[in-house]
């Protein structure tokens, strides 16, 4: 495997803490520590590496035996609940296959250490490896703290309030230090893992992305139970196949994370590409049913001096599985809804959870089920070119000061992004031909286009709640006064975030200028490729556009930018698409794409629907 010949993206912090052996010390998951800057150390690295690969390699075999023996002994459709959760467990605190991924991983970056030919590649291959072995370590952690201490709870909660953005006072690392008269703020950083510098961001396709033509006709494919969703995460799913196709379903965040993904990829980011399905069709299988609540358990748990215990609140909610299906197709060609199913399927359907139980399903009517259809879904193809490895942070080993990271800041306040958590992000492994790039990938980028400020009310997919502005401007306050600086208003992030804390004015000014190459035909190819219906799709449109103009004006960029609404963006107005025709628009091929006329309408900025509901 070659990952050396991956530049990495920050070599100037790298060079300078070069220096200083305890920023370069490598941490491997048995809580050993190396020092990559003192000689004698990296063989003790290698022999303890090969034992950490040759034990996980048998462990993760005998874990695999014992799964086999298991299904023998008990088919997973047959299993109680108990054992499923059993069969599918995997400990924070033992090993998976992303961690041995992760480990030869390093064992390939250490035989390049050794063989680097001038100290710049050096140290570019003690950075890789430094990030390698973070992920690891954060494959270890948990998206939020399992326990908190009551008497902390004013802190934690002063601290949950204060999500400071854009107070960064130094140059980005990764930005050459200019004469005075040159304008930071129009330095690109140089290509990295992170980011890449779009060659033409007016002309790419947001309808399609990721450089396609087309994609996989989703609905009608008929897709087979894989297995469930086992990560941390609030939203159910699971994973289907078709002949070599792989598939992440979702049921959250079905448009948010679509349009996110869309955006991030036309400004130059590594994202997963991510769709929109109205709706999937899946082959019937028990499995699917029973295996619906199989995430590892995200819950809080209050304690009182460290030992009393004093409650708990679990962080995720028990879905009904049955409500994400909009009908179930029998042999006979006959349809029942996922209420009619969930009736005619079980012994005893009035009983919370009754679904986990093998005994509760009436196996003669199973027989005449050929398929299910589901509702709307986000969904994943898996990508045979690109392994896991774990996620990577905002803050530490450089990151806040990279300009590319800083800039995301603005990017996420204009879409409303508050998910900007370490768990939402990964490194991965990319392969080309022969090489193998470390690259580091947005991940999971739903939580967007809804209330994205308050107090434990982050709403996503919610354009009602969507705020018309981000941003505000610096304001002089005369002669001898501090002029007070610019702010992101409406958006605050649900954790703290130290790049976009560290994000500069001219860091903003940098991603203002990306944002203000979007045009409005591609912001409607997002938002139509996202799902969104006509009349969503029409009120999206114009606080996108509202909110980009504002930012064109707050950072003073109207001399080089034009605005979409130079007269500014009428926000009562109304719109009826079953009388002003559905939204649409055409893709620089000649194709003419629109979107879904429902019953939703535009009525003074709000949507609502036709009996008057919003």
């Amino acid at each position: 495997m070659l990952a050396g010949a991956t530049l990495f993206a920050f070599v100037p912090i790298a060079v300078q803490a070069a220096a200083d052996a305890k920023s370069l010390r490598l941490n491997l998951p048995d809580h050993r520590g190396y020092d990559l800057t003192a000689p004698d150390e990296l063989p003790k690295l290698a022999r303890n590496l090969d034992q950490l690969v040759h034990d996980e390699e048998q462990f993760l075999a005998a874990r695999k035996a014992e799964r086999k023996d298991l299904r023998a002994q008990t088919p997973l459709a047959e299993m109680s609940h108990t054992e499923l959760k059993n069969y599918f467990d995997e400990p924070l605190d033992l090993p998976t296959g992303n961690e041995l991924r992760g480990l030869r991983e390093l064992q390939t970056l250490l035989a390049q250490l050794r063989q680097a030919p001038d100290p710049p590649a050096r140290t570019n291959t003690m950075r890789l490896m430094l990030e390698t072995a973070r992920s690891l370590e954060n494959l270890r952690r948990t998206p939020i703290p399992t326990r908190v201490e009551v008497t902390l709870m004013p802190f934690l909660f002063y601290e949950y309030l204060h999500r400071p953005i854009g107070k960064g006072t130094t140059v980005a690392a990764n930005i050459p230090l200019q004469p005075d008269a040159s304008d930071s703020s129009r330095m690109d950083p140089s290509d990295s893992t992170f980011w890449t510098k779009p060659p033409a961001i007016a002309q790419a396709d947001l309808f399609h992305c990721f450089g396609r033509s087309d994609w996989p006709d989703y609905e009608q494919i008929q897709w087979e139970y894989e297995e469930p969703k086992t990560s941390f995460g609030s939203n159910p799913g699971f994973k289907l196949k078709h002949g070599e196709l792989e598939l992440k379903a979702k049921f959250g965040e079905l448009h948010s994370e679509t349009f996110a993904v869309r955006i991030f990829h036309a400004l130059g980011y590594n994202v997963e590409q991510t769709d929109h399905a109205p709706s999937l069709r899946i082959k019937y299988d028990r499995r699917l049913l029973r295996e619906f609540h199989l995430r590892k358990e995200l819950a809080l748990h209050f304690q009182i001096l460290g030992v009393i215990p004093a409650g708990h609140v679990s962080v995720q909610k028990h879905y009904d599985p049955f409500q994400f299906i909009t009908e179930a197709v029998l042999k006979d060609g006959s349809r029942l809804t996922g209420s009619e199913l969930k009736q005619r399927l079980l012994h005893d359907p009035g009983h919370e959870h009754l679904e986990d139980d093998p005994t509760n399903f009436d196996r003669t009517f199973e027989a005449q089920i050929d398929h299910l259809v589901t509702s709307e879904a986000n969904v994943q193809l898996r990508d045979a070119t690109v392994q896991n490895l774990g996620s990577w942070d905002f803050g530490g080993l450089g990151h806040e000061h990279l300009r590319e990271l800083r800039g995301v800041a603005l990017l996420a306040a204009w879409i409303g992004w508050t998910d900007a958590r370490f768990d939402n992000t990964r490194i991965k492994l990319v392969k080309t031909g022969e090489t193998v790039e470390l690259k580091h990938y947005f991940s999971d980028l739903g939580g967007g286009l809804g209330k994205s400020s308050g107090v434990f009310s982050w709403q996503s997919d919610r354009p009602n709640l969507f705020a018309w502005t981000c941003t505000t401007p610096p304001r002089e306050q005369g002669k001898g006064r501090m002029t007070i600086p610019f702010r992101i208003v409406n958006y605050r992030p649900i954790d703290q975030v130290p790049a976009f804390k560290e994000m500069t004015l001219d860091d903003a000014r940098w991603m203002a200028r990306m944002i203000g190459q979007l045009t409005e035909q591609q912001i409607i190819q997002a938002l139509i490729g996202s799902g969104w219906d006509s009349a969503e799709v029409r009120l999206l449109t114009e606080k996108l556009i509202s909110r980009r103009d504002h930012i064109i004006q707050d950072f003073g960029l109207t001399g080089e930018i034009a605005l979409l609404r130079p007269r500014g963006v009428r926000r009562d107005f109304s719109y009826d698409p079953m009388t002003d025709g559905a939204i649409e628009t055409t893709l620089a091929n000649g194709q003419k794409i629109s979107a879904p006329v429902s019953d939703q309408r535009v009525v003074a900025g709000s949507v609502v629907r036709l009996g008057g509901n919003r």
